[in-house]
C-alpha cells in the first residue's frame, strides 16, 4: 500500500470509530517577508519561520483521544518507506509520556493504536 492509500483509510477508520480526532502535522519552514511577486515591495526583513508540531521528525498526524485527552502523533508510511532517526525519537517521546506514539503501516493497526 502507498502511503497516501494508508493515510486516507486510516482517516476514515478513525473517523468511523469516533473515539478520537486527527489533525495533519505538516512540518517544515517558511521563508516570510520575501518582496511582493507584483510590485517589489518588501514588509519586513526576510526571516524564517518553522511551523508544525515537533520540529523535524513530528509525526504526520497530531490529536487525542476524546475521552481521556491521551495525545495521538502517527508516522504513517507506506510499503517502501523509512521511518527517520528523528521521527522514531519523537515517537519514542510521547509514547514516555503516555501518549500514543505509533508508526502506522497499515490501516489494521489503528483499533491497537486507539487503546
Amino acid at each position: 500500500m502507498k502511503e497516501d492509500e494508508v493515510i486516507h483509510a486510516s482517516r476514515i477508520l478513525v473517523g468511523q470509530d469516533g473515539r478520537a480526532v486527527i489533525w495533519r502535522n505538516n512540518v517544515g519552514n517558511l521563508e516570510v517577508g520575501k518582496p511582493c511577486a507584483k510590485c517589489g515591495h518588501r514588509s519586513e526583513r526576510p526571516r524564517r519561520v518553522a511551523y508544525g508540531v515537533g520540529g523535524v521528525g513530528g509525526a504526520d498526524f497530531i490529536g487525542i483521544v476524546k475521552d481521556t485527552g491521551r495525545l495521538i502523533a502517527w508516522e504513517f508510511k507506506g510499503d517502501n518507506g523509512r521511518v527517520s532517526d528523528e521521527q522514531q525519537m519523537f515517537v519514542d517521546l510521547v509514547n514516555r509520556a503516555n501518549g500514543s506514539g505509533e508508526v502506522i503501516w497499515t490501516p489494521d493497526q489503528i483499533p491497537a493504536a486507539l487503546e
